[in-house]
């Protein structure tokens, strides 16, 4: 009964707007859903691109793994050799950085040795691909349900609160003294929104791949703190330190992406 009545009370309120009130709230309530529509219909395109990849993959790297057990149990010829570096352009693609590398080393010199250590990479990488595609748990389901359902309200979220950002900041700009004042300001909008950016990204990373983020290195997290926290300092202490700010975030940037994370 409470949940009708505070239904009701909504409806007497909307009722008793204006009719150009009315029709702009409309207007937004429908731009949202067509928003929304979109960004799902993208994302959905997205998943499924990604699950086709994936398949590929997974049929390319067995198709690997038959051809090394192949070599290894049968007549270590150049044709055998020469069917499995046939193989290993086919899967070349869907391989990470590392064991490509190992591929790069095995075309170098075509040993026994250098195949062995190359086969254990591959076996590596078919595991992890099982092993992201396989039986979701509670938590994987609810991920899941998150980043089908509430992902494509991020970018909505995001557009609506840049606009309101970017109207306040303009109001504020032109309160302000010329030179010193507006120039700060300036290099703290900068600061903030680069802040905002990075936090809304992470959050969506977060959302559609978190056994990914999880693996991320403990200076990968110390960056991504420093780089969303910097814009504080002028909020707390003073917008001469917004400089300071962008510079902790510079540094920030160095931490997470130019180091091995």
């Amino acid at each position: 009964m409470k949940v009708f009545e505070a239904f009701q009370e909504v409806y007497i309120s909307f009722s008793s707007w204006s009719s150009t009130s009315k029709f702009y709230f409309s207007l937004f309530v429908a731009l949202v859903f067509f928003l929304y529509k979109t960004f799902l219909t993208m994302y959905t395109e997205n998943e499924k691109a990604k699950q086709a990849t994936d398949l590929k993959a997974s049929e390319q790297m067995s198709k690997l793994m038959a051809q090394m057990a192949v070599y290894f149990g049968g007549v270590k010829d150049h044709a055998a050799q020469d069917r499995i570096i046939t193989s290993l352009g086919e899967a070349y693609p869907y391989l990470n950085h590392r064991v490509r590398s190992k591929i790069q080393m095995y075309y170098a010199n075509r040993s026994d040795a250098a195949l062995r250590t190359l086969q254990k990479s591959v076996n590596e990488a078919v595991e992890s691909l099982i092993t992201s595609n396989g039986k979701q748990t509670g938590i994987d389901k609810i991920l899941w349900f998150n980043s089908r359902i509430i992902r494509p309200f991020f970018p909505i979220v995001v557009l609506i609160a840049w606009g309101i950002f970017a109207v306040l900041s303009l109001e504020k700009y032109f309160s302000l003294h010329a030179g010193g004042e507006q120039f700060f300001f300036i290099m703290t909008l900068i600061s903030g929104g680069l802040s905002i950016l990075f936090a809304t990204a992470f959050l969506d990373l977060l959302v559609l791949d978190f056994k990914t983020m999880r693996r991320k290195s403990l200076t990968f997290w110390i960056g991504m703190l420093l780089f969303v926290t910097a814009p504080i300092l002028t909020i707390l202490i003073s917008g001469s330190l917004s400089l300071a700010s962008l510079l902790l975030q510079i540094v920030a940037f160095v931490i997470m992406f130019l180091r091995k994370s």
